[in-house]
């Protein structure tokens, strides 16, 4: 059994490394501001981070529950929960986030343990 700290959550798996998605939702308030942040941040977190593969759609569609989600979505995949994590806590990562403040109205970010991690 592996126990994973994610911030102020601890989750629990068993067996191998968990593949893991980050996603992250915002409404854009300055498209310009967001695609100097796309064009650095996507290139690092698929490079130097290690994403697998990433999606983006500037039309989220919002079922109604809780509170409304944000227009856009991203969702990245990592190989594993921590790969996930330490993107997204990492210096170069971290450089550039406020640009993603700057250019949206953030409403979520979150890690999603998705299944064994693909080999």
């Amino acid at each position: 059994m592996r126990t994973t700290r994610l911030n102020s959550l601890t989750s629990t798996t068993e067996g191998p490394p968990h593949a893991a998605l980050l996603i992250l939702n915002y409404d854009v308030t300055d498209p310009d501001v967001l695609a100097a942040y796309r064009a650095v941040a996507g290139p690092l977190l698929t490079g130097q981070c290690g994403a697998v593969r990433w999606v983006t759609t500037d039309n989220t569609v919002d079922l109604g529950e809780g509170t409304p989600v944000g227009s856009h979505t991203v969702v990245h995949e990592f190989p594993t929960i921590d790969a996930a994590r330490d993107a997204y806590y990492s210096t170069a990562y971290q450089a550039v986030i406020a640009d993603r403040f700057a250019g949206t109205i953030p409403r979520t970010a979150f890690i999603v343990p998705c299944g064994p991690s693909p080999e």
